[in-house]
């Protein structure tokens, strides 16, 4: 849409300020601290440019929302929030029709508090696609938060005044699971993760690669995107999908996060690539400088549970 594709060029060239600094060596590590986010994570913003909040599956109203939402305006009241990202099923069980769906008021209803009100990107779900996805996308034309200009786009978020950026590569992940014969979108992905020219690397889509969730991992999903990922250096990809939370990491250069519990949670396990799983309600808060991305998994009572972070 318009409106939404005119936005992510403003954002693109705004210069932010932050303290420079110094290169580090390339490295990840866990981050063991866990407590309530005001305890754990600093409000010291020097090291960090960009915030931002991952939700996923978060299309079903109820407790388990309602208190995700009122977390989800603490964090933001309290921290510096810039943008926030879906990884889809964003309305249960079917998705919306159309641009007056009352569906939409789950997003509406659930998080119109003020500290929430910044810019929305979103990525659809298979619940998504059993209503109109193109609704999805003209609901943008609505609303100045939501931002959904295709089904499938790239985005660029600055990091500093010295041009540095995080880009992130929105997926319809279930348009490849059901058509993986069907290249478009896959040559596009191909593409543009081997001309990203950015400090950070992101790709967000619903459906997980690797998981010991209720799902399990995704043999189309690996078989289509993983060799991608690696290729390029993507640094982490997000999903949602499973009702959970989890962190996995493989042999390869990318982490892989499930953020899937915003509104419904399922039991989950851990197998031999797992760094973390929980079933609890709850989101992700991201932040991210030149040289450190720092992950935190929030659950619905405003506690850390786990967080990670990576070093360039």
């Amino acid at each position: 849409m318009k409106r939404g594709v005119l936005y992510i060029v403003m954002l693109s060239s705004m210069a932010f300020s932050c303290n420079k600094e110094e290169p580090k060596e390339i490295n990840d590590k866990p981050m063991p601290e866990t407590g309530y986010f005001k305890d754990v994570i600093s409000l010291a913003n020097n090291d960090t440019c960009s915030n931002f909040i991952l939700i996923g599956d978060w299309g079903s109203p109820g407790d388990g929302l309602t208190a995700v939402s009122g977390q989800m305006a603490e964090v933001a009241e309290h921290l510096t929030l810039d943008f926030i990202l879906t990884a889809g099923d964003n309305f249960y069980p079917d998705g919306v029709d159309s641009i007056n769906d009352p569906y939409f008021s789950i997003y509406t209803e659930n998080f119109n508090q003020s500290s929430l009100q910044v810019p929305w990107y979103i990525s659809v779900g298979n619940h998504d696609h059993h209503g109109s996805i193109q609704a999805q996308i003209d609901y943008s034309d609505l609303d100045e938060r939501w931002n959904f200009p295709s089904a499938f786009y790239k985005l660029c978020m600055p990091l500093n005044s010295y041009g540095d950026s995080l880009g992130i590569i929105v997926i319809d992940s279930q348009a490849l699971k059901t058509d993986p014969s069907n290249m478009n979108q896959a040559n596009w992905i191909n593409s543009v993760a081997q001309n990203m020219d950015h400090q950070w690397k992101i790709m967000l889509g619903h459906h997980n690669l690797y998981s010991y969730g209720y799902h399990g991992e995704s043999a189309t999903m690996i078989n289509l995107i993983e060799d991608v990922l690696y290729d390029n250096e993507i640094d982490i990809h997000f999903a949602g999908h499973e009702h959970d939370m989890q962190h996995l990491r493989t042999a390869g250069y990318t982490d892989f996060v499930i953020s899937g519990s915003a509104g419904k949670t399922r039991p989950t396990d851990s197998g031999p690539l797992s760094l973390f799983a929980l079933s609890e309600y709850g989101f992700s808060f991201v932040r991210v400088s030149k040289y450190t991305l720092q992950y935190y998994f929030i659950n619905q009572y405003g506690d850390v549970v786990y967080s990670f972070e990576r070093h360039k």
